[in-house]
């Protein structure tokens, strides 16, 4: 694992240097080549928290990773985030059984994401790339 020192700015603090350790798990690029099904989730309440989505949806097998969207400074909720299913299938029997279902104080709203086709340049991209580098 390396570890990298990166300068830290906030609006409301003076700089300074944070250490931080960059691996696949922590990276949070690391997801530009997962092979997930990703669903976006909306009109989340402030009290949905990753730990809340994810014990909502672990009870379909394939289920990965549940990611509320926060601000980065003020570390409030925006109020959607994304869920990753590795099998079709139980992305899909998520999608019917669960939306509209309240999930804390509001009923989830579940779509499709569009973060694939959104990026589907960047990702063919950063592939020819690779191999052009003679990696995989």
């Amino acid at each position: 694992m390396d570890t990298y020192c990166y300068p830290v700015l906030h609006k409301y603090l003076l700089p300074c240097v944070t250490t931080v350790n960059i691996s696949p798990c922590n990276n949070p690029h690391s997801y530009l080549f997962s092979d997930d099904y990703r669903m976006f989730a909306g009109d989340l309440g402030n009290d949905v928290t990753d730990e809340l989505l994810t014990r909502t949806f672990n009870g379909y097998p394939s289920f990965v990773k549940a990611r509320v969207v926060r601000d980065k400074f003020t570390n409030k909720s925006k109020g959607y985030g994304f869920l990753s299913f590795k099998d079709p299938d139980d992305y899909t029997r998520a999608m019917k059984e669960m939306n509209g279902r309240y999930v804390g104080s509001r009923p989830i709203k579940l779509r499709k994401s569009q973060w694939r086709d959104r990026n589907l340049d960047v990702i063919q991209k950063k592939v020819a790339e690779k191999q052009l580098l003679g990696l995989k």
